[in-house]
């Protein structure tokens, strides 16, 4: 409302000034009842959007992407087995425990192959993943040679 409209609002007499009056305050209350009402949802939703699962039930799975992941607690121990802990691997050999301790002959280390046929298998079978079966198979196609995978 513009000062020449309120001017001529007063103009027109001391009951219609009170009757714009009391509109305006009837309009006043019913914006401050819908102005808290927004404010209690806005800070409801706030509330929601804050929750993670850091500070609720939820799982980390329904967390927003932008949710930094969770610190760790530094425990002060590095990484894998520590020091003194007992290894769960295979015990080797008792001959094999100490490489130097190995008596085997030069006939026993010699290979019936040539080094680069022993590479070309290795790679085939441990680069590759090719089965033992398939390895033989290949090398009497490729190479000619007949080896055995040590199953038959």
């Amino acid at each position: 409302m513009e000062r020449v409209d309120a001017e001529a609002i007063y103009e027109q007499g001391r009951d219609v000034v009170v009757a714009v009056l009391l509109r305006m305050d009837q309009q006043i209350e019913q914006l401050t009842a819908k102005v808290a009402a927004q404010d209690e949802r806005i800070a409801k939703l706030e509330q929601q959007a804050k929750r993670s699962s850091r500070n609720s039930s939820q799982p980390p799975s329904v967390d927003p992407p932008n949710t930094p992941p969770q610190p760790r607690s530094p425990t002060g121990r590095k990484q894998g087995a520590q020091a003194g802990h007992e290894g769960r691997g295979r015990s080797l050999l008792p001959g094999l425990r100490n490489p130097a301790a190995w008596t085997a002959p030069a006939e026993v280390t010699a290979s019936a192959l040539g080094s680069r046929l022993q590479a070309a298998i290795v790679t085939l079978s441990v680069r590759n993943r090719i089965s033992r079966r398939d390895v033989v198979e290949l090398c009497e196609q490729l190479f000619s040679a007949r080896i055995l995978d040590g199953h038959r």
